[in-house]
């Protein structure tokens, strides 16, 4: 099966627990800096206070639409870079960080 692995880690450097984690996986042009492709990725996986965990989801879905999942070889890789943007964190008391 051919597919994508999405990985990233979030560390909770605040001092309450994290319940919902929402975030973009960004991938731009290299060569361009230009935005090529964004999947919308979100966990309810609680992180505590002062831990880290990784999170990882494997799609079929490629980064963007100038990426093949059966022409994928490391030079077109190499002509993208990936960025991971926080966008929404629900607390476990309910309170919630939205990016602005």
């Amino acid at each position: 099966r051919y597919g994508f692995l999405y990985k990233t880690s979030f560390r909770n450097t605040g001092g309450k627990a994290i319940k919902q984690i929402d975030w973009d996986y960004l991938f731009f042009d290299a060569a361009t800096n230009q935005l090529v492709g964004r999947i919308e990725l979100g966990t309810d996986e609680k992180v505590e206070p002062g831990k880290k965990k990784d999170f990882s989801f494997f799609l079929p879905t490629p980064p963007a639409q100038t990426i093949s999942v059966h022409a994928l070889n490391s030079k077109e890789r190499a002509g993208l870079v990936e960025q991971v943007v926080l966008v929404r964190v629900v607390y476990a008391d309910g309170t919630v960080w939205q990016r602005p």
